[in-house]
């Protein structure tokens, strides 16, 4: 009786592991590729909201201008799922990850 309980969870188990890997490949409708995403915090540099909202501005009107880019949008939170994609970049000079102190 136990042997036969146990099997039946582990066939459950295993078909519902399936069914998580299977929607983890459902496409959603929104082509997510050639997409960059990225984050950036000037309150951490000193910025109020009003020199914000000029960086933001700029950095959108920067976006747009380069070569091959069809859209661009600003977004407050996280991507699409949350997930963090990619590789992480820093500013010349600065090691990646490091903090301008």
């Amino acid at each position: 009786m136990q042997i036969a309980l146990a099997t039946g969870l582990l066939i459950s188990a295993g078909l519902f592991l399936k069914s998580l890997m299977n929607v983890t490949h459902v496409a959603l409708g929104v082509k997510v590729d050639h997409v960059v995403t990225f984050a950036i915090s000037p309150e951490r540099s000193g910025y109020d909201s009003v020199r914000s909202a000029v960086l933001f501005d700029r950095v959108e009107q920067e976006l747009k201008s380069l070569p091959g880019v069809t859209g661009v949008d600003g977004v407050p939170g996280t991507a699409p799922g949350g997930r963090q994609l990619g590789h992480r970049c820093g500013r010349a000079g600065l090691p990646v990850g490091s903090r301008r102190g």
